[in-house]
């Protein structure tokens, strides 16, 4: 009985270490997906990854800095919703004439940026700042008509974003 029950219980934890190893790969692999698709939008829109500069500090296009500035904006209210998520895919396919995987990609981007400012606080001071260099602030109307239309999607503006439309302006200096 003794080896019946030790044989019971070494197949029982086998099972278990299985299961889990079949789930740490299966988050593996959906980690390396996410880590291609930014590796690729990063080779699709030029942005360099030098050891020297900060990821923000290479955007060179308003077009990257912008779609970088509305994830970041939405990602103020945990994630955004899927609507929201469309809308904004749409919003920057149509505004910049971008394809719909170019899109994606442009979003996937802008979330990989946000999470190098460490939040998407730090995120929209950082590449606003950026962008108000790259354009002196041209660019300023076309990301509130990305994000005015944006947000229509979703349930409106919260505190956090309304705040974030402030520090946005101030960095434009348009308060």
């Amino acid at each position: 009985m003794p080896i019946f029950l030790a044989t019971l219980g070494l197949l029982a934890v086998v099972a278990i270490w299985t299961l889990r190893a079949r789930y740490i790969a299966r988050d593996a692999e959906g980690l390396a997906e996410v880590t291609r698709g930014v590796r690729t939008a990063r080779q699709r829109f030029h942005v360099d990854r030098r050891s020297s500069r900060h990821p923000a500090e290479t955007i060179d296009d308003p077009v990257i800095a912008i779609g970088a500035l509305a994830v970041a904006f939405f990602e103020l209210d945990d994630y955004p919703s899927r609507a929201q998520k469309a809308a904004l895919g749409y919003g920057l396919a149509q505004e910049f004439s971008l394809s719909a995987r170019e899109a994606e990609d442009l979003m996937s981007l802008g979330h990989w940026l946000t999470m190098a400012c460490k939040g998407p606080e730090a995120a929209i001071a950082r590449i606003g700042k950026r962008l108000y260099r790259l354009d002196g602030g041209t660019s300023f109307s076309q990301l509130m008509a990305l994000i005015k239309e944006t947000s229509a999607a979703g349930s409106g503006l919260s505190q956090r974003q309304s705040r974030a439309l402030d520090d946005l302006r101030g960095v434009f200096r348009l308060a």
